[in-house]
């Protein structure tokens, strides 16, 4: 990405949180959990498809980054009301 925009990875860092207020990778987190709520609540994918659609290749790496942000797995997010857990 740095290359992309012509800035060296230690001054598009800084600035990234300078103006957003967070990492890049806790951005780009927040974005793909965003996303898994959704899919988890709208879609009718099973974990593993929804964990490749949100950028992980293994569910349960998918699961676990799931259950850290949330406090619970994404299976049982699915099967109960947890709507207001996904709001960012």
């Amino acid at each position: 990405m740095a290359q992309i925009i012509g800035l060296n990875t230690k001054k598009l860092k800084m600035g990234f949180k300078q103006i957003f207020g967070n990492t890049i990778h806790v951005h780009l987190l927040a974005h793909k959990m965003k996303r898994a709520c959704h899919l988890l609540l709208k879609s009718d994918l099973n974990i593993a498809e929804v964990g490749l659609e949100c950028g992980y290749d293994n569910a349960s790496h998918f699961s676990t980054a799931f259950k850290k942000q949330f406090g619970v797995r994404p299976l049982d997010f699915r099967r109960g009301s947890w709507e207001n857990k996904c709001s960012f």
